[in-house]
Formats: C-alpha cells, sequence, structure tokens
C-alpha cells in the first residue's frame, strides 16, 4: 500500500477528506445478499471479485470459516473467497458450469489488520491477488458460469447448509463481469473502487452509514454500480459492532509540517496546515490516492513577565523585540532572550526556531519611569551640565545604536545614534530642565543624567 503506480500522472486533483466507513460482521447471523447475483456475470467470459477485509477470527475450524464474498451452490456456480484453517489462509475458488472445481490458496493472511484481497478468472486461469500481487494461479477450463439463480454473499459463504460467517469487517466489496488485469487490482489496493469501471456489476463502498452511530433505518447497502442492492440480513446497525465503522485507509499517508502561517510544498503546490486527499488519475478503473497531513510546526513564544522584564520562555530559538506600538518594528539591540524596555509602551517578541518564525502577543510596560532607568547601569556623559553638546562614551558595542533622552516625567525628549567609544551630541534643541540619557543595548539598559540650561 506504499508505493505509487508508475503509470499515474503527475497531476494532482484536491478534494476534501470525506468520511471512509466499512461495515463491521460479527460472525453470528450478519451477511448482506443480492439475490441471484450470479446473473450478474452469467455467461460472462470471465469475471473477478475483490474486497478489503479485517479479518479476526484466529482459530477457524469447520464449520467456523470465515467468508469473505461472493457465490458457492457447490454444483456449477462457485467464485468466493473464505478464510479456512490455518488461520493465516484464504481459500479462493471457482466452479464451473462444466462442474469442474479449480482452487488456489494463500497463506499471508493477517489478523487484525486491512488485507485486500481479488480473485480473477479470465476462462484459462484462476489467480489469488492480496495486497496487490499475485499469490496464486491455476489453469482452468474455459466452460464459465450459466446459472443466474445463486445469491452473491458478503461477510457469508454458503456450504450446503452450513454458513461460514465472517467475524471481521469488510469495505470497497467489487464484482465484475470480467477479468481484472495485474495493474488494475494493483489499482485497487491503493484507493477506492471507481463507478466507472468497465463491467462493474456489484460496487459495496459501505459509505452510506455514520460510523458506530444509529444506522437501524438503513435496509440495504447501495450498490454503486448501479444494478441491485444488497439486503442486510442480521445486523443491529447501531453501537461498536454489527454496524458501520472506521474504514480502509486507503492508499499512502504523507506527512508535513508549516511553519505558523505558512505552507507545505508538495508535487510543486503549497498546502496550509490541515488534511488534504490528492487524487492521481491512473485507469479507468482507480484513482491512486495520498492523504496529506500538514501540521503547524509547534515554536514557543510564550512571555513571563516581572515588572518590567519581559522574558521569552523558549530558550532554545534566537529572539528579537518588537516595538507594538511602531508597527512592530524592530529594537535596536533587542536580541537577546531577556529585554528591559526603556520606556512605558507595548512589546512582543519575534522567535525564530530552525526555518520557522513567529510572534508573540504583546506585552504592555507601564510602570518605567525616572528611577527605574537611573538605576540601571551608568552611561558616562560629560559635562553633568549644559548649554550645547555632551559627550556619552558607549564602552562596548558594534554598530550603532539609540539614545533617548528623557524628562523628569518619563517623556521622550530626542532620540539620537551613538556608535563605539566617544560621541559628541549636541543638546541645544532642548528645553532647559534635567534629563536622563538611555541605551538600551545588548539586552541592558545604560543610563546618565544631565542638566541642560
Amino acid at each position: 500500500m506504499k508505493r505509487l503506480l508508475p503509470f499515474l500522472l503527475a497531476t494532482t486533483n484536491l478534494t476534501a477528506i470525506a468520511q471512509n466507513a466499512a461495515l463491521d460482521f460479527d460472525g453470528l447471523d450478519d451477511l448482506v445478499s443480492v439475490p441471484n447475483g450470479s446473473g450478474l456475470i452469467a455467461g460472462a467470459s470471465g469475471f473477478s471479485i475483490a474486497c478489503w477485509v479485517y479479518p479476526r477470527n484466529a482459530a477457524p475450524a469447520f464449520p467456523d470459516f470465515d467468508g469473505f464474498t461472493g457465490f458457492r451452490n457447490e454444483s456449477d456456480c462457485d467464485f468466493y473467497m473464505v478464510q479456512i484453517s490455518p488461520a493465516n489462509t484464504v481459500e479462493g475458488r471457482v466452479r464451473l458450469s462444466d462442474f469442474t472445481s479449480y482452487t488456489v490458496n494463500s497463506d499471508g493472511l493477517v489478523l487484525n489488520t486491512w488485507n485486500h484481497f481479488a480473485l480473477t478468472y479470465d476462462g484459462a486461469e484462476l489467480t489469488m491477488y492480496q495486497n496487490g500481487a499475485e499469490v496464486a494461479n491455476i489453469a482452468t477450463s474455459a466452460a464459465g458460469i450459466s446459472n443466474g439463480t445463486v445469491p452473491f454473499e458478503a461477510g457469508n459463504v454458503q456450504f450446503g447448509f452450513t454458513q461460514f460467517l465472517l467475524n471481521g469487517r469488510l469495505d470497497e466489496i467489487g464484482l465484475w463481469s470480467r477479468a481484472l488485469n495485474a495493474d488494475e487490482v494493483f489499482c485497487l489496493a491503493n484507493g477506492p473502487i471507481q463507478a466507472n469501471s468497465p463491467q462493474l456489476e456489484v460496487m459495496f463502498q459501505c459509505n452510506e452509514g455514520v460510523p458506530f452511530g444509529d444506522n437501524s433505518s438503513l435496509l440495504n447497502l447501495s450498490n454503486g454500480a448501479g444494478t441491485e442492492n444488497g439486503d442486510f440480513l442480521g445486523f443491529t446497525l447501531t453501537g461498536n459492532g454489527s454496524n458501520f465503522v472506521e474504514g480502509t485507509p486507503f492508499g499512502t499517508t504523507v506527512e508535513g509540517s508549516a511553519c505558523p502561517g505558512g505552507t507545505f510544498s508538495y508535487n510543486g503546490e503549497e498546502y496550509s496546515v490541515g488534511s488534504y486527499q490528492l487524487t492521481l488519475p491512473g485507469t479507468a478503473l482507480c484513482d491512486s490516492l495520498i492523504t496529506l497531513i500538514v501540521s503547524e510546526t509547534p515554536i514557543n513564544t510564550a512571555v513571563s513577565q516581572n515588572g518590567t522584564t519581559l522574558t521569552c520562555l523558549n530558550g532554545s530559538a534566537s529572539w528579537q523585540w518588537l516595538d507594538c506600538n511602531n508597527a512592530f518594528s524592530p529594537i535596536p539591540g533587542a536580541t537577546f532572550q531577556t529585554f528591559t524596555p526603556a520606556e512605558n509602551g507595548s512589546y512582543a517578541v519575534q522567535v525564530t526556531q530552525g526555518d520557522c518564525t513567529d510572534i508573540s502577543a504583546c506585552y504592555n510596560v507601564t510602570s518605567i519611569g525616572v528611577a527605574e532607568i537611573a538605576a540601571a547601569h551608568p552611561l558616562p556623559l560629560s559635562p553633568s551640565i549644559t548649554d550645547g553638546p555632551i559627550r556619552a562614551t558607549l564602552p562596548f558595542h558594534a554598530g550603532a545604536v539609540e539614545m533617548r533622552i528623557v524628562d523628569l516625567r518619563g517623556r521622550i525628549a530626542s532620540r539620537v545614534k551613538l556608535t563605539a567609544g566617544l560621541n559628541e551630541l549636541d543638546m541645544r534643541g532642548l528645553e532647559p530642565g534635567a534629563y536622563m540619557a538611555v541605551v538600551v543595548m545588548d539586552g541592558s539598559v545604560l543610563s546618565g543624567r544631565f542638566v541642560k540650561y
């Protein structure tokens, strides 16, 4: 189930994933019957049956064999698949109008999981397939089947007065009045049956019921091929058993991840977070399905706030603090996990982890005043009283940083750029009064006091 068909087209069609259901058989009295179903293939030079089966009988022994699907009258109209002993064995048989019978077996049945089986007759050979691969073959006569009165059943194979009732699940049950080829069978093992498949006579996709819900109002199983529906016999059709349940996981599952707000690239197209069913067109019989599951790459952007100090709780990333009140512009030098702003405002952190980036919520800082600024690391200024320039010495830094001139009420009076070393700054535009010069650099706050007269 993990291969893709080599002859598929490169394009994909995106569809919403529908609920894929299956039918659960209790092994006691559950079966689906199409009366006179053999009439659908009577006179044909070839025919085929196929289904997905989830078997549960760990110790089959006569008369407790488990029938999958087909016809059987033990005379001139047998064409069926059944689990026999030992538990990993599936028997496939055809009995023709000349009363000759031919049997093939597979010893690869796996309990409590989904298996795909198909049986084909082309007038010369009887062939069994499991999970898309041929497992058994025998030469036959070309007599075919002419009896059109034997019921086609699912979940049971009749042996005289004994019923071989299935304890397990069935899905995607099909009957064709022709022999499928190997490529078509392989396609069936990778996706659902398509209604436009040539000479398809029965198509039970088992999707009309709600899995594990109350489906007791349903009287039959819809035949998507347009011929007679299958009658429900013995089913409770409510609850966890003897009812519709979760269906076959078709095809291949591909998992991908997208950055927050981003997309995942697959087969030349972009997909946001969610689940998708991609259809790769194949033969007229069926398409190959890929279930694409795109999840969001988790990035921890949580921030703790302690007074005027903000700390990103993601310690394995890189950080850039942003000014929410200034269109989320980056704050120069604020690239550490912890950030103490120099002024009241609203701040967020941009967290980069691997190839992904996300932004935290904004956090309000409202308690910064001159007293808090004065308690920061010293910023050497001279002279401390001036009517013109002052000199500010930046002790360490690579590149330019911003210095803010803050009055005694905490309002920003001016902004200037500083570089490492000695900076001479003209303060003649300020109103007379006392000021603090504040620099936020490498996660630290530096400040110095001066008076303009």
